[in-house]
């Protein structure tokens, strides 16, 4: 019960100030309104954008996520099932994304996507918001693929599938535990970053 309590405390309390008049915020800060302000909701909606934000933030996340979804899942296959030139060398490449910080890619990014025309514009957030998920998830979803067994790959080819049928049929059937957590981690991460978006969009239109 305390620790539902600890949990609950900052929610109400943010509810409660979300209510208040601006001279209640600082005379009682942690009190009760004395009067209920249902208009910051409308103001906040309205005047400060905030539904366009919330909306740009969902077109986003969802849109990078599926993204970097679809592109990690299918490098992992190829990386954790198939053996070709310079596998290493590629493999050691999206394992370089881990030793980059992310403060170190904002001037880039930023010269990287006016070049590309993509400065300002929501699908360019959610390109280099899937680009930077990728290494994280690819070495997570490599590793999961590999306990797969492939026996039940031949299984598949054997009664017709191509590589694309075992991907489709198979692999990510079996991989949705992997992927459902990769998912939300990536829709965690993109909904609450604050530098890229405020580095790489100018204008608040969605």
């Amino acid at each position: 019960m305390i620790w539902g309590i600890l949990c609950i405390f900052p929610l109400v309390w943010i509810l409660f100030t979300s209510l208040k008049y601006t001279h209640e915020l600082y005379s009682d800060p942690f009190g009760i309104p004395t009067s209920w302000k249902w208009a910051n909701y409308r103001d906040a909606w309205v005047h400060a954008k905030m539904g366009t934000y919330f909306l740009n933030s969902i077109l986003v996340t969802v849109s990078s996520t599926v993204l970097v979804l679809f592109l990690s899942s299918t490098s992992a296959f190829a990386l954790a099932r198939f053996n070709f030139p310079f596998k290493g060398v590629i493999w050691a490449y999206i394992l370089f994304g881990f030793l980059i910080p992310h403060s170190l890619l904002l001037v880039p990014l930023a010269i990287f996507t006016r070049t590309l025309g993509i400065y300002n514009r929501l699908e360019g957030l959610a390109l280099i918001y899937a680009a930077i998920g990728i290494p994280w998830n690819t070495f997570f979803l490599r590793a999961f693929m590999e306990t797969i067994p492939k026996e039940l790959e031949e299984a598949a080819i054997l009664d017709g599938a191509g590589m694309w049928g075992v991907f489709r049929h198979v692999i990510i059937p079996l991989s949705q535990p992997a992927l459902a957590t990769m998912a939300t981690f990536h829709i965690l991460a993109s909904w609450s970053e604050l530098i890229l978006a405020l580095v790489l969009t100018g204008s608040t239109a969605s």
